[in-house]
């Protein structure tokens, strides 16, 4: 019986795992999104144009750590005893 409830925690922790490494997937792609900003920069002639992705880049800098910090927030309420 005991070990039965060992092997449920184990698959537990292997679906966390999965659930990270996806994350991590994720947040790859978000480290992919610079390079695509800077390709349409090349590409685009228009001086509105580029300033316009420059603004569009930094607001989503911005919002991604905005996210980052929130979530750090999240954590740490999830720490304390008194929720």
């Amino acid at each position: 019986l005991i070990f039965k409830s060992f092997s449920g925690y184990t698959r537990m922790g292997k679906t966390a795992r999965w659930f990270r490494v996806f994350r991590m997937i994720r947040l790859m792609r978000v480290f992919r999104l610079k390079a695509i900003f800077d390709l349409f920069n090349e590409r685009i002639r228009s001086e509105g144009a580029v300033i316009c992705t420059d603004i569009a880049r930094n607001t989503t800098c911005m919002i991604c750590l905005a996210h980052l910090v929130a979530c750090c927030w999240y954590g740490v309420a999830l720490g304390t005893d008194n929720g």
